[in-house]
């Protein structure tokens, strides 16, 4: 949800005359973090809920999570479901003269898209995912789900033909080959590349100068989910703490805590590993400056701005080479660690903390270059509102 934010924060700026649909599920958000400007508050417009949505949400609520995987369905259906009711919005808006409609989420390239055909162009993206668990890694979809999944993506073309709206787009943007593989066939528009799911905003995130005495801070920042990693990294933490003089710090929560707090408690590592849980973005902003390593071994991202946002305040990163963060991070910039198995990646991981914790010149190495490499790429969402508005401008020009 954040990247529309930012998109939609940049194109203000520059004085874009923009109005936004979004669902009445983000409705208190957006009224407190534009409480003092009516302005451009008035600029949104809320999708209510449906009966059909409520009805849906109460069924699939009840479903077991072996079936429901990550939520794809449930978030393909509930955005259909939305879409319906934005048609309407959408016509009222372009009665008053606006001239073109960008959706930038959902970002995955399968998911189908409602055709609206009210007489302006249409473009879609940035679209990423086109997503697999690594080999070894596959066993975090149950079967049921890999079923789910294999008969979606054969179905997958002949589908977007009832639903055209990825088909007959005027514009697609994908942010990597990946994305584009994934897109169904058959798409008539445009496909523009080269624009990053995962963004970095320099107003919030810049160097600054932490001294600290102590030990080595290692950070993670993210939720508490299988294939963020993180029990992983725990466990690889636990296994080399007594090499070093470090603490590991988890911003973040999720289903997997207890299991994770139980595995510390057992291992009396307490005082060494500190949940922070969720932090706002300013402190959680305050806890990455301050650190030494940032750390994220997610094993299924198709972009991620906490890594691009570590970087850009000059912390040395240690990741997969799998995904968003393997696109991202370089050997300069970072260690990154192949997705073997479970066992090979505990390992990797500690392997890779000791190494950072050995050697400061290496860490500050790196720290540099990942600095210099977000700053000189498309990473930014100035640079990147900058490359979406050209995109838009001329599809509404060709039109």
């Amino acid at each position: 949800s954040l990247t529309p934010y930012y998109y939609i924060r940049h194109l203000l700026r520059r004085g874009v005359d923009i109005q936004v649909v979004t669902h009445a599920r983000v409705r208190e958000e957006i009224e407190e973090l534009y409480a003092d400007d009516h302005e451009v508050l008035n600029r949104f417009h809320f999708i209510p809920y449906s009966t059909e949505q409520r009805w849906f949400w109460r069924i699939y609520n009840t479903l077991p999570s072996k079936m429901t995987g990550q939520g794809l369905l449930s978030a393909q259906i509930s955005h259909l479901l939305s879409m319906r009711k934005a048609r309407t919005i959408l016509q009222n808006l372009i009665s008053q003269g606006y001239e073109l409609i960008w959706q930038p989420i959902p970002i995955s390239p399968r998911f189908l898209s409602v055709r609206f055909d009210l007489g302006v162009p249409e473009v879609l993206g940035p679209l990423a995912g086109g997503m697999f668990f690594p080999p070894g890694f596959q066993f975090m979809e149950s079967r049921f789900v890999q079923i789910r999944q294999a008969v979606g993506r054969a179905v997958a073309s002949p589908v977007h033909y009832i639903s055209p709206g990825k088909l007959r787009a005027d514009a697609l943007i994908v942010a990597n080959e990946r994305a584009k593989q994934a897109l169904p066939a058959g798409v008539q528009g445009r496909i523009y590349t080269g624009i990053t799911d995962g963004g970095v905003d320099f107003d919030e995130w810049s160097p600054e100068e932490h001294r600290h005495t102590g030990p080595l801070r290692f950070i993670f920042v993210g939720r508490f989910v299988p294939l963020k990693g993180v029990l992983y990294l725990v466990q690889a933490f636990i296994e080399i703490s007594d090499q070093i003089d470090a603490v590991l710090e988890l911003v973040g929560d999720g289903e997997m805590r207890p299991q994770i707090e139980a595995m510390v408690r057992q291992a009396e590592a307490g005082s060494r590993i500190i949940f922070h849980g969720w932090q706002s973005r300013a402190s959680t902003r305050e806890l990455v400056c301050s650190s030494d390593v940032f750390v994220l071994p997610s094993v299924h991202d198709c972009g991620s701005h906490v890594v691009l946002e570590a970087m850009a305040v000059g912390k040395p990163i240690i990741t997969v080479n799998w995904g968003g963060p393997g696109e991202y991070v370089t050997d300069e910039c970072g260690i990154l660690i192949e997705p073997g198995t479970p066992e090979t990646l505990v390992a990797d991981l500690g392997k890779a903390m000791l190494r950072m914790a050995q050697d400061q010149e290496l860490r500050q190495r790196m720290g540099e270059a990942g600095l210099q490499r977000v700053q000189a790429g498309c990473y930014d969402w100035e640079s990147k509102t900058e490359k979406i508005l050209q995109i838009l401008q001329e599809v509404r020009k060709n039109f």
